[in-house]
């Protein structure tokens, strides 16, 4: 090969240098504004991330705010406290299977319940009501759910798990 080269003439070895120079400064060239532009989507997607993280942790706030408020407003109704007295089962069933339809309620929630129970002090279940299942099942009933566990007896959102298998976005609030 370098026999080859000294055979060529000068014209021709200044082309094959020029040519080699310009496709190593275009090569440069090339993968300069690739890692710049990879740098730089790399960096507006890490930004859209956060703010749409940050957006989601203030929506998602504001979601579970409503549904404690919601919460405390059913917890505030004047019947509840008459079923607790009372131990009136099956009209506490009743009043939570309209409280999950929508109907006759202290509020009508944004979002659907799917599931909705009144508890005793003691922290044994007086009703509960689940979308899609008979009114009060009696199975239904032997469920544990968590009882407050503040003092101040402020509305408490947790997830909670049933013997089934089935998970929940629990929302408590006490009646008082």
């Amino acid at each position: 090969m370098p026999r080859y080269f000294d055979d060529i003439s000068i014209r021709g070895k200044l082309t094959v240098i020029v040519a080699s120079a310009v496709a190593a400064l275009t090569i440069v060239v090339l993968v300069s504004v690739w890692v710049s532009s990879w740098r730089e989507v790399r960096e507006d997607v890490r930004k859209e991330l956060q703010t749409a993280r940050k957006e989601f942790v203030i929506n998602e706030g504001e979601h579970l705010h409503e549904h404690a408020l919601e919460a405390m407003t059913i917890a505030q109704s004047d019947d509840l406290p008459l079923f607790l007295l009372s131990h009136d089962s099956k009209a506490a069933c009743a009043w939570l299977s309209k409280v999950l339809s929508g109907k006759k309620t202290p509020i009508n929630p944004e979002d659907a319940f799917d599931l909705v129970a009144v508890l005793l002090p003691d922290g044994n279940t007086l009703a509960v009501v689940v979308r899609g299942e008979p009114v009060c099942d009696a199975r239904e009933l032997k469920w544990r759910l968590p009882v407050l566990s503040n003092k101040d007896n402020d509305p408490e959102i947790t997830n909670w798990e049933s013997d089934d298998q089935k998970l929940f976005e629990l929302i408590e609030a006490p009646i008082v």
